[in-house]
């Protein structure tokens, strides 16, 4: 009678990145819930609902650019000015811990 109603998850998290060919993402999650038990002359017999869910996903970080704006100043007794060119500068692509946990709690969601 102690496990009545009782609820039991064990979720699992594998995570596979490399920078050159993206990552795989798998999650699992087993789900189980104690329905009803009966002691019997037998013995203790009862049913429970188990679930299993399981999703899969790619992932492949977008390139960071980073727009870098050089100027040029030039001053003399004459005349003064400044010009000034913008640049895209790629910077390597990275992936934190604070991105891993939204990922993972947002496939929580779907399962």
């Amino acid at each position: 009678e102690g496990w009545l109603g009782s609820n039991a998850q064990f979720p699992f998290h594998h995570w596979m990145y490399s920078s050159k060919d993206g990552g795989h993402v798998r999650s699992v999650m087993l789900n189980i819930h104690v329905n009803q038990t009966a002691i019997t002359p037998e013995g203790t017999i009862g049913t429970m609902t188990c679930y299993f869910y399981s999703v899969s996903s790619s992932l492949k970080l977008a390139d960071r650019l980073m727009v870098y704006r050089i100027t040029d100043t030039y001053e003399n007794f004459f005349s003064s000015g400044s010009k000034s060119r913008d640049e895209i500068r790629h910077m390597p692509a990275s992936i934190t811990a604070q991105d891993i946990l939204a990922f993972q709690m947002f496939i929580n969601v779907l399962m």
